[in-house]
């Protein structure tokens, strides 16, 4: 991750009122498999893998994630329909009835640098 990276990172957490920088960015950084291994796994996958309930959002599969084309698109932050679920004081994922932890402030501000920066599998 570069020296402006970590700068916007910190400086979205601080802002947003995530947890704290040092936490955030030893474990996650804006790369898909980060992303899919330390939020999409704890919040996502219950429901959006493969053979689950809500499997038409593959968010475990990189290539069917970016082949749907909706809900990431490569540097495009408003047309990326993830963006809009996981955003605001009442997000519509993960659903509260699901009992599983909202994306937090600076997850969410990973995943729009993630995208931001082209939206890359590595």
């Amino acid at each position: 991750m570069n020296n402006r990276n970590i700068i916007l990172l910190a400086l979205a957490s601080v802002l947003l009122g995530g947890s704290s920088f040092a936490q955030t960015t030893s474990t996650l950084s804006p790369t898909y498999q980060s992303i899919r291994d330390n939020i999409f796994v704890a919040k996502c996958l219950t429901c959006h893998a493969a053979g689950q309930q809500a499997d038409d959002v593959p968010l475990g599969d990189y290539t069917k994630l970016m082949a749907d084309g909706t809900i990431v698109v490569s540097k495009d932050l408003a047309d990326s329909s993830i963006i809009a679920a996981v955003r605001g004081p009442n997000p519509q994922m993960p659903p509260k009835r699901s009992g599983l932890p909202a994306v937090t402030p600076a997850e969410l501000a990973t995943i729009q640098l993630w995208i931001q920066n082209g939206a890359s599998e590595q």
